[in-house]
């Protein structure tokens, strides 16, 4: 992104707590994670981490790779990653195989009403592997997906799939 690294102050303050507290020095290399894109937004971190969460530009944020870390950012800023507005999703199943459909879901989706609509198909594989009716894994071939935020289009859109299906 062509931005310079520097010492993010705030965040060097609150490793200099939180390594104090620990009785663990802190070092050049652990510092180099206070060091953060410059300009950016900062978002707070969570009382239980000294971690921020560090945001470039519109849609490019920085996250920790410690698991432990990452999903606590997560459940913080939740809200920074949904979208506008619930997302709305049919699921239909189907006993034929995607080879028989595939084509017309490609119309359906190419549709200029469905424009923000998302379907997916997706196979069953334990249905590949034993094509046993009575087995409840195995009631469908291919389960079909179609979300998007607009209810209308939604379900008109799995209506449409319907028909093929």
């Amino acid at each position: 992104l062509g931005l310079k690294i520097e010492l993010h102050a705030e965040t060097h303050e609150r490793m200099k707590v939180h390594y104090k507290e620990r009785g663990i020095e802190l070092n050049e290399s652990r510092l180099r994670m206070a060091h953060l894109p410059t300009p950016c937004r900062v978002l707070p971190p969570s009382s239980d981490i000294w971690v921020p969460l560090c945001n470039v530009g519109d849609n490019v944020y920085i996250l920790p790779g410690i698991p432990r870390l990452f999903s606590s950012m997560i459940e913080n800023h939740g809200d920074v990653f949904k979208g506008p507005g619930e997302i709305f999703t049919e699921e239909i199943f189907s006993q034929m195989g995607e080879g028989d459909f595939g084509e017309a879901l490609r119309k359906v989706a190419s549709e200029p009403r469905f424009q923000g609509v998302r379907i997916g198909s997706y196979p069953n594989t334990k249905w590949s592997m034993s094509p046993d009716a009575d087995n409840a894994d195995l009631a469908y071939r291919v389960k079909i997906v179609v979300e998007g935020r607009d209810r209308g289009a939604v379900d008109e859109a799995a209506k449409a799939v319907s028909e093929i299906i």
